[in-house]
């Protein structure tokens, strides 16, 4: 028969090897997702939407008219 302690100290280096090994890749992944987190900072989308600009614009014939084209009775330019 063989002795049980004679086994785990043949595999305690392989053990810990695997442990660091595993750690360290939990670690370079924490750190992609935090520099990748970090770059959305900056660009944030606009969630500040006025619909009553939206509104005015719609009612008051919009950007079309306000640059001076023509346009026909719904507001779309007009091709002639």
């Amino acid at each position: 028969m063989t002795d049980i302690s004679a086994l785990l100290q043949e595999a305690k280096p392989l053990y810990r090897a695997r442990k660091k090994h595993r750690k360290q890749i939990q670690a370079c992944l924490l750190a992609a997702f935090f520099l990748g987190s970090f770059s959305f900072l900056g660009h944030a989308p606009d969630l500040d939407f006025n619909i009553d600009e939206e509104l005015y614009l719609t009612e008051t014939g919009g950007a079309i008219e306000d640059l001076g084209l023509p346009t026909d009775d719904y507001g779309f330019l007009k091709v002639s």
